[in-house]
């Protein structure tokens, strides 16, 4: 369907699977960094009325990505990865008029993105900045005093991120380490401090980053690993 200023508007309930996985990938990668992302253009315009079916198909994506990356470059899967995440599955994580159980599912399949597609790809800004999106999500909710629902999401995106910090590679453990800078939990400094307990051999970099997630202050040094990968 198009719009009056010549725009479409696809429709993500009508998509079977993949289709929808089409929508999310298959799309030129940009040829300079200053060109707008795909889903920024006004004729991708899209709407959705399903969000439990939006979640089934994150769901769905996260757990078996490294079947449906086959068919795409690693450009393009960072994209869609990236509006996936920006577009939809933040919204999702805190839509009350989804189960609990359901996004304690999408939370945990994000895990599942580190490792089995990250940990073998380049850091893009989708693996370092996933994390920065949803928990500094919820860190500006409770500042606001949060409600039992947002309380009952903290506490799910917390072992997440514990988990991926488990994982045997630095990307993904700085990305784990960045969500907890924002993420505030009331344990992330011991969990950190435990991290650099068991990891002597870090860079300076990364030990000053890792302290800076537990006082708050990462944001203002930037990538840690832009110079290290």
């Amino acid at each position: 369907m198009k719009n009056p200023d010549g725009s479409a508007n696809y429709n993500l309930d009508t998509m079977t699977f993949e289709s929808w996985i089409s929508f999310a990938f298959d799309h030129p990668t940009k040829s300079n960094p200053k060109e707008k992302s795909w889903h920024h253009l006004v004729e991708w315009s899209f709407e959705y009325n399903n969000p439990l079916n939006q979640l089934k198909n994150c769901i769905r994506l996260f757990k078996n990505m490294p079947e449906i990356e086959k068919d795409y470059s690693w450009p393009q899967v960072d994209e869609g990865l990236w509006f996936l995440l920006w577009d939809i599955a933040e919204y999702l994580v805190f839509d009350e008029t989804l189960p609990l159980n359901d996004r304690k599912d999408l939370i945990e399949s994000m895990g599942e993105l580190y490792k089995n597609t990250f940990i073998h790809k380049p850091f893009t800004t989708s693996a370092f900045m996933w994390w920065d999106v949803i928990c500094y999500s919820y860190f500006r909710r409770r500042e606001g005093l949060i409600n039992k629902d947002e309380e009952a999401i903290g506490e799910i995106i917390f072992p997440t991120l514990k988990n991926i910090l488990k994982i045997d590679s630095i990307k993904c453990q700085v990305a784990a380490l960045h969500g907890l800078g924002h993420l505030r939990h009331k344990e992330t400094e011991s969990v950190i401090r435990e991290y650099l307990k068991e990891h002597t051999s870090l860079s300076k970099k990364i030990i000053d980053y890792a302290e800076g997630c537990i006082n708050g202050t990462m944001d203002r040094m930037g990538e840690p690993l832009k110079d290290e990968m």
